[in-house]
């Protein structure tokens, strides 16, 4: 991928023994406001360090910073990366978003961009999901798939409690485009998310869910 001119400027942050939230915005291409939202998650947090009684002046360790960054991503494989985990998710939690690119060549996620076509995603409803650290293999069924314009729908990542929880991944499956299965009582559900190009910043969203449960 070209860099933008803005990438280009972006500032150099050496190597020092404690970062700044702008350092780290800078070293993570991302924004402040995305640091200070990751240091404030509930699950894994980036470990920001304050001086008592005092929420200003925030920095990190470089040590600390170093081991949550491998702990928070994946190492890049092949010349197009590798799918990943939303940093807000994981493969335990009930509601798990899977990001990939679509490659010209057909290469990484490019087939889920054809789900959107009912037809297609009837004949291909079945996904094996490998998963590394347990080295099992998990049959999903694709339940619905949506086309979202990225600019202004986003993809949730955090619940006030298990109902808004709920009430969100039931929405999901009812609302998308193509709804091949209604499904209720949904103990895990699956976004695989990647480019598809029906406009400029159009993503293809598909939903799924655990074999096991079948349709509702």
């Amino acid at each position: 991928m070209a860099m933008t001119r803005a990438e280009y400027d972006r500032p150099h942050i050496p190597q020092k023994d404690f970062s700044t939230v702008q350092d780290v915005a800078t070293l993570l291409m991302t924004s402040e406001g995305k640091v200070r939202e990751l240091s404030r998650r509930k699950a894994n947090p980036l470990p920001f360090r304050c001086f008592e009684n005092s929420r200003r002046g925030m920095f990190i360790s470089r040590s600390e910073l170093a081991a949550w960054v491998k702990r928070n991503t994946v190492l890049v494989e092949g010349g197009y990366g590798t799918p990943y985990v939303d940093c807000d998710c994981s493969l335990e939690e009930p509601f798990t978003i899977v990001y990939g690119h679509h490659m010209d060549d057909g290469s990484v996620f490019a087939d889920f961009a054809s789900y959107s076509d009912a037809d297609y995603a009837r004949e291909h409803q079945m996904i094996n999901l490998y998963t590394r650290a347990d080295n099992q293999r998990h049959e999903l069924r694709v339940a619905s798939i949506d086309v979202v314009n990225a600019s202004y729908e986003t993809l949730q990542t955090e619940f006030e409690d298990e109902g808004e929880l709920a009430d969100h991944v039931s929405a999901c499956l009812a609302q998308s485009d193509v709804v091949l299965e209604r499904q209720t009582d949904v103990d895990h559900l699956y976004a695989f998310a990647t480019c598809s190009y029906e406009t400029w910043n159009s993503c293809t969203v598909v939903y799924a869910t655990p074999a096991a449960m079948g349709a509702g």
